[in-house]
């Protein structure tokens, strides 16, 4: 479901170009539009660890020349963009911001992967130390509400 989709219009060589980011519950959609014809898309789903990240859409114009455009949040509320011209920057929605969603505690998400995956293997290392336990628990139970009825 679709909650917001950001619109960004930008000129590039006498054409009007338009980046959208559609935001649901748990996806981010990008894409880059010239006179209705798609260009570039890219997607994300935000449940994944890396479902954040910033979008990186590029497309070639008829001349050869690459365009570059970084598409993702600033803060925690709206997206921006910067459209780059064979890496000369030519256009921010955003003057100055970076665009980077803010991380509690300044992590990257690559700090926040590896930690998430430090935290996966604690768990299954306690699984493994107290699996006997569990099942004796299990099993005394089990023989418990038997024996009540």
């Amino acid at each position: 479901m679709r909650l917001w989709t950001y619109r960004f219009n930008f000129a590039l060589d006498g054409g009007i170009y338009r980046a959208e980011a559609a935001v649901g519950f748990k996806t981010i959609a990008s894409r880059v539009f010239r006179d209705r014809k798609l260009l570039a898309y890219d997607f994300t789903d935000v449940i994944q660890p890396a479902g954040w990240r910033t979008h990186q859409l590029s497309f070639a114009l008829a001349d050869g020349r690459q365009v570059k455009i970084e598409l993702g949040y600033i803060d925690w509320f709206r997206i921006g963009i910067s459209v780059r011209l064979d890496d000369v920057l030519i256009h921010e929605s955003h003057p100055g911001r970076v665009i980077r969603l803010p991380t509690i505690g300044n992590k990257s998400p690559a700090e926040w992967e590896a930690e998430h995956q430090r935290s996966k293997a604690q768990m299954v290392q306690a699984f493994a130390r107290n699996k006997y336990s569990i099942g004796v628990d299990v099993g005394i139970s089990v023989l418990f509400f038997i024996s009540v009825n």
